[in-house]
């Protein structure tokens, strides 16, 4: 059974409740560029107040959701931390590997979901399909030398980590 997952994979339905707020469908992925269109949008609209119930939803999406750029060699990397689904393709992918590669397919996995631009550019500019799909986003950093890919996954760890705490910070203050 081979499962392929692509980045604007559909999310599972646990928003039922709340899919149809103002008439609008949730969007058909929680990518950082889905997320970020997701409030351009809903900043352009004209709309009549939102609910409380809205505000809450649309502050859930974005709970532990960081983005940072980094500069590497004259490179400007955009990354943000990976989505619930995004892990699970990630953990899905790694576990499919061989023992001795697993190391390498968790690392470009997790930079293909994480990586969004370089130098403002959309990573999916620089590869050539037709369709966004994961595995030749990770065929891209698997061409990539692996100080550069150390790098780059070393800074998603600590963003990462940075995420982490934020949400352990204020689940305790609460």
């Amino acid at each position: 059974m081979s499962e392929k997952f692509t980045k604007n994979q559909k999310p599972s339905n646990i928003f039922a409740g709340a899919a149809n707020l103002q008439q609008k469908q949730m969007p058909e992925s929680l990518s950082p560029e889905a997320l970020k269109k997701l409030d351009e949008n809903l900043e352009k609209k004209e709309r009549s107040p939102m609910t409380k119930a809205q505000k809450d939803l649309q502050s859930l999406l974005f709970i532990g959701r960081l983005e940072k750029e980094i500069v590497i060699s004259g490179f400007k990397f955009k990354m943000t931390t990976v989505n619930n689904i995004e892990q699970k393709s990630i953990f899905v992918l790694t576990a499919k590997a061989d023992d001795n590669e697993k190391a390498f397919v968790l690392r470009n996995a997790t930079l293909a979901y994480a990586i969004s631009e370089i130098n403002d550019i959309p990573i999916d500019s620089f590869i050539e399909s037709e369709e966004e799909n994961i595995d030749r986003r990770i065929e891209f950093f698997n061409n990539l030398s692996t100080a550069l890919v150390s790098k780059l996954f070393d800074t998603y760890g600590n963003l990462s980590k940075q995420s982490n705490d934020m949400v352990v910070s204020e689940d305790i203050k609460n």
